[in-house]
């Protein structure tokens, strides 16, 4: 859990349930919310920016939206548990012995992003799935690291795209 996030009432339960009702289940993201909207309700690969981005936010069934929803109005479909390519390491849930059999996150990666998605590639590459609930929410201020324009955020990409892009893992 980020230091930037406002955690909602039993907000950890539903994340700890799904985990524990289906042991195929590695990491559990949940709905985080900025302001009134969506900040992000898991995230998809995009091909044309090479990039995880956030449903709800940025992208919604494969197409880029240009507003974030608002939790009053959000699709249905994001209104029960399901499967993501990722979920953002702002908050997540893990086994303890998964965490450590993936070897936990990657140290090449430093303050900026990817280290979340790396190991949300790793967890499924070992075949577990990675899985949002909309059941556990919180309040994310975002940008509270900087990672968007930090320093490391282009080297990080690239070990990234190294390790997973460029030798076709991704697909």
């Amino acid at each position: 859990l980020n230091a930037d996030c406002v955690v909602t009432l039993n907000w950890i339960k539903p994340m700890v349930d799904l985990v524990e009702s289906n042991k195929e289940i590695g990491i559990v993201g949940n709905l985080q919310i900025k302001g009134d909207r969506v900040d992000s309700a898991g995230s998809e690969w995009d091909w044309q920016s090479k990039s995880f981005v956030h449903i709800g936010r940025g992208i919604y069934h494969g197409k880029r939206i240009s507003n974030p929803f608002p939790i009053n109005k959000l699709p249905s479909d994001l209104q029960y548990p399901q499967e993501r390519e990722m979920v953002t390491g702002c908050c997540f849930l893990i086994p303890k012995e998964l965490f450590h059999d993936v070897e936990g996150f990657d140290l090449r990666y430093r303050i900026g992003y990817w280290e979340d998605a790396d190991l949300c590639m790793r967890v499924r590459s070992n075949g577990y799935k990675v899985f949002f609930t909309p059941d556990s929410r919180i309040h994310h201020q975002g940008g509270h690291s900087k990672s968007c324009g930090h320093y490391f955020m282009k080297d990080n990409y690239r070990i990234f795209a190294d390790k997973w892009l460029h030798n076709g893992r991704i697909d």
